[in-house]
């Protein structure tokens, strides 16, 4: 029994020496007092590019690469540590291979039983590799946080009652508001009142889900106390356990808002004082239409003093009279209030109308260009449709381009003189064409023109049709032309429709 006994344990001492001696990890054996390498397995000896005899004859230090942190002395004292320690001492080291390459490892030194004496087992893996990867993350991570902090746009975590859960580094160029003390704050406490609404929504919509995502505009106090314009686009994750937040991704669009304001205003101006200078080119013509009402209510009204003087008045007939007389004032009120109305300086404003309604409202006007001139003015509106668009706009782009075809005429004779305005439904789009039987249009495309402000008349100052297709394209639309054989020219500008 007890010879079963010794060959179970001679069995089983010659099992943990396999064990130590194949080992994928290499395995080294210290002398837990002086750090004498004693014994050392194969992975240890491919680690080190040495042999097990050549790793028993070097001192511990010899195998490092032997600076202030990672030394002899340093690795003697790691050596007691974990000699006097009952767990498992970790720690990383730069060892030095025998061909003069450093290499990051990471060890694990245990104290085991060793008879008469006290040993230490270290147990090392390479973890170049790894720390190599960590470095580059860590490079990477470095990159982005740059990247993120001098950003133009900021993200944002924002909880479902407006607490900032995150922001971004770049709040502080974007607003001067450090992230740190953003953080923890109610975004309520930033926005401008009339935006919180907006806010207020998405997040509601946000917490019953009835949202996903989206973009909105909003105005935010920097550090100075200035209200900015910003952009921003979210994603409810509030449901989301990783995040629980919306995420909103914003930027800084003032410089952008005031540029469009100021485009705004130009083109008003623009569009203003095209208005007065074809109102002062028609002013003769306006003047004869103004004064044929008012002749006739002269007329009229003469006629009733003459019966009322005469005695015995038909009141019958001075009544009738006095009602036509009524009715010339008012056409002449009419014509007044369309000048009135067209040559006034307005705030823009987009509503939906029908092309014929915009039409019908520079109709009159039109009219009296055309008369003035001796023009045969022909209109087919077959097709009609509702856009949104600034009703004034419209009109003064159909304006231009009717005088433009009208003195374009000008050395025609007078049965040549003809102008047609149509228009008709394209696809998504209906379009009014006006065509003239003039000259032509010296450019064979409107990008040929060689200025903003062009002019083929030698007293036209070159607003018209730089205005014109700065206010359809504005409107989503496109202007263009063609030549029309054997004379004139067809200027045609689209809309979206409805």
């Amino acid at each position: 029994m007890q010879a079963a006994n010794l060959g179970e344990r001679m069995t089983l001492q010659l099992d943990y020496r396999e064990v130590f001696r194949y080992a994928n990890d290499s395995m080294i054996i210290h002398d837990a007092v002086t750090g004498e390498i004693l014994e050392a397995n194969e992975a240890a000896c491919r680690l080190y590019g040495r042999s097990a005899e050549e790793l028993r004859s070097l001192p511990v230090g010899a195998l490092s690469v032997s600076n202030d942190k990672y030394c002899h002395e340093v690795a003697i004292r790691y050596i007691h540590i974990a000699a006097r320690s009952k767990g498992l001492f970790t720690f990383e080291w730069i060892i030095l291979r025998s061909d003069g390459i450093e290499v990051t490892v990471e060890g694990n030194l245990k104290r085991i039983q060793g008879g008469d004496r006290p040993l230490v087992l270290a147990i090392t893996r390479d973890i170049s590799e790894r720390k190599l990867a960590e470095q580059r993350l860590q490079e990477r991570s470095r990159y982005f946080s740059e990247l993120i902090r001098n950003s133009s746009d900021g993200v944002a975590l924002i909880a479902g009652n407006g607490m900032i859960e995150y922001v971004s580094a770049s709040l502080i160029g974007i607003i001067g508001v450090p992230a740190r003390a953003a953080r923890g704050e109610n975004v309520f406490n930033y926005l401008h009142p009339q935006d919180a609404r907006i806010m207020s929504t998405v997040l509601a919509k946000a917490r019953r889900r009835a949202v996903a995502s989206g973009t909105f505009t909003y105005r935010i106090r920097d550090r100075a106390g200035e209200w900015r314009h910003h952009e921003a686009v979210f994603k409810n994750l509030l449901h989301d356990p990783a995040f629980r937040a919306v995420l909103v991704n914003f930027r800084d669009i003032t410089t952008r808002v005031r540029h469009e304001e100021q485009m705004r205003e130009r083109e008003q101006q623009l569009s203003h004082y095209a208005r007065l200078s074809i109102a002062g080119e028609t002013a003769a013509a306006l003047a004869h239409e103004v004064n044929q009402p008012l002749c006739a209510a002269v007329n009229f009204f003469a006629g009733c003093r003459r019966r009322l003087n005469a005695g015995n008045p038909d009141l019958v007939e001075i009544s009738a009279a006095l009602d036509m007389a009524q009715q010339e004032l008012e056409r002449a009120g009419r014509i007044i209030q369309t000048v009135r109305q067209f040559t006034s300086k307005h705030e823009t404003s987009r509503k939906v109308h029908s092309l014929k309604a915009v039409f019908s409202g520079i109709s009159s006007f039109i009219e009296i260009r055309a008369r003035q001139d001796t023009v045969d003015l022909g209109i087919r509106m077959d097709d009609d449709a509702l856009v949104e668009c600034d009703e004034i706009l419209i009109q003064q782009v159909i304006s231009n381009l009717v005088v433009n075809g009208i003195e374009a005429m000008d050395g025609q004779l007078d049965r040549e003189r003809r102008l047609e305005i149509v228009t008709a439904l394209r696809g998504q789009h209906i379009e009014v064409s006006v065509q003239d039987t003039g000259v032509g249009f010296p450019a064979e495309s409107l990008e040929q023109m060689p200025a903003t402000f062009f002019t083929t008349k030698p007293n036209g100052v070159g607003l018209g049709l730089s205005l014109c297709r700065s206010i359809v394209e504005s409107h989503g639309g496109t202007l263009s032309f063609q030549h029309v054989r054997p004379s004139g020219t067809r200027f045609s500008f689209a809309l979206p429709v409805l």
